[in-house]
This record gives structure tokens, C-alpha cells and sequence, in this order.
């Protein structure tokens, strides 16, 4: 768990890495396979209304509030806690995402039975060289996810958002044993 100085201090350093336009590069990448045409507009509808609740209009200044949106997830939404989820060993496209987000909402689910909010987060993930460098973090282990937790703010736009869920025939497949 990180608190304080040393969220500040990780916080910092991937921030001085976006804002010098730094390609990331995770130790994880997502599978080559494009998603179905289901659930490819159902992901560009989601972002479209995270960013149209914190106040991103499609207009010209559209890319300073998207980068600005980007920016915020990697200063951890301003909550006080942070976790993360180192996973060893080989990095299969796709496996470490899913694996690290499956953990990480299971370890969001008791901060957010206290009442507090919770986030798990992938593109933190962007930047593993810079974990390494300051928590001397072993170089066989993968950075999957993070996620933060603090007492959730009611009024902020964003924490009103609440995205369509696609229909269970549409999310799984059934098959007989």
C-alpha cells in the first residue's frame, strides 16, 4: 500500500513521464484480437460518458480534456491509499490485464463494503521502468494493475456516471457438460 510522500513520489515521476509525451509501454499488452462490434462501442461509450461527466465536450478542446482525463489517472484521482499487483513470470497479450483487474475488484470490494470508492486501474501500468527505478522492483515481475481507494465524493459528476451493462446473451456463452 502506498500513502503519502511515496504516492506522491511515484505519482510524480509517471506524471514528468506523460507530460513529456513518453510512449508507455506496460510489461503486459493486450491481445492482438480487436474486440466484437458490441463490445467495441460499448467500451467508446463508457469513455465517452466518464469524459462527458467531468465536463469533456466533443469539441476542439476535446484532446487537452482527454489528455487531461488521462493525466488524472495516473495522480490517483486524488485518493489518499493505493494498492497494487505485482505478477511474476511470462506476460501471455491479454492474460495480465484480465488476471490483474479479476484481483483487483476483488480487492476493491471490501473498501467499497465500508463505504469508501474504489478504481481499479490498468493504465497505471504504463510506466513499469519507473516503479522499477524507485522500489528497486524485481524485473521478472509485471506490473498489471493498480487501484485506490477513499471516501467517495457524492458531488463530483463523474462518480454519478453509470455505464449501460450489455445483456447476458450478448457477455456469455453457455455450454452443456
Amino acid at each position: 500500500m502506498l500513502f503519502g510522500p511515496a504516492k506522491q513520489q511515484l505519482a510524480d515521476a509517471w506524471c514528468a513521464q506523460f507530460d513529456q509525451r513518453i510512449a508507455q509501454q506496460p510489461d503486459s499488452r493486450h491481445p492482438d484480437r480487436r474486440p466484437d462490434s458490441a463490445t467495441s462501442n460499448a467500451l467508446v461509450k463508457r469513455a465517452q460518458g466518464v469524459l462527458l461527466a467531468k465536463g469533456v465536450e466533443r469539441t476542439g478542446t476535446r484532446r487537452r480534456g482527454v489528455r487531461a482525463h488521462l493525466r488524472d489517472n495516473l495522480t490517483f484521482y486524488g485518493a489518499p491509499g493505493r494498492d497494487y499487483l505485482p505478477l511474476a513470470g511470462p506476460r501471455p497479450p491479454g492474460l495480465f490485464p484480465g488476471n490483474g483487474f479479476c484481483l483487483a475488484e476483488r480487492s476493491c470490494s471490501p473498501w467499497v463494503a465500508c463505504g469508501l470508492g474504489s478504481c481499479p486501474q490498468f493504465s497505471v501500468a504504463g510506466y513499469p521502468d519507473v516503479i522499477r527505478t524507485i522500489w528497486a522492483w524485481p524485473p521478472d515481475e509485471s506490473w498489471s494493475v493498480g487501484w485506490q481507494w477513499a471516501i467517495r465524493n457524492e458531488s463530483a459528476p463523474v462518480n454519478g456516471f453509470r455505464p449501460s451493462r450489455a445483456e447476458l446473451a450478448i457477455t456469455v456463452r453457455w455450454h452443456e457438460i
